[in-house]
């Protein structure tokens, strides 16, 4: 028998950010597989404390992006704002990045997507959630859509 997740699913007023390094692929390219893994880490880290500093909470990585959500699990008034400031720290922060990593200037840019509606929130026993529903895929869209460095 399958057990009953800890508390049902429920539809949800969210903020998406949607974070993606321009030219990755290109990047790692000629780069060992523990530098990447090196330069993923120091990338990760830094997007996540910008993120969680804004009030926001990552979801996941995939490949380079980063998925966060803000309004979950509680959903503040100034979410959505807190979203767009996270989206322009983590591009301005890029520069120290690099510097930090001994990366030429311009070598790290990303792209930001912020987008806001419902979603459907599956909650795990541990509290983390799942979101569904088409915000995340139009953030991400979004995203593409920017020119590197904006939001």
């Amino acid at each position: 028998m399958i057990p009953e997740p800890p508390r049902p699913a429920e539809r949800r007023l969210v903020h998406v950010l949607f974070v993606d390094l321009v030219g990755f692929t290109s990047l790692v390219e000629d780069l060992d597989a523990e530098d990447v893994a090196l330069l993923q880490e120091h990338y990760f880290t830094q997007v996540e404390g910008l993120v969680a500093a804004a009030g926001g909470q990552v979801e996941k990585y995939i490949g380079d992006a980063v998925l966060a959500t803000f309004g979950l699990p509680v959903l503040h008034p100034d979410d959505a704002t807190a979203a767009v400031r996270a989206g322009l720290a983590v591009v301005e922060s890029l520069a120290g990045l690099e510097a930090r990593l001994g990366l030429g200037a311009g070598t790290l840019r990303a792209r930001v997507g912020v987008h806001t509606g419902e979603v459907v929130v599956t909650w795990a026993v541990d509290g983390a959630w799942r979101l569904s529903g088409d915000v995340v895929n139009t953030a991400a869209r979004l995203q593409s859509a920017a020119e590197p460095g904006t939001v």
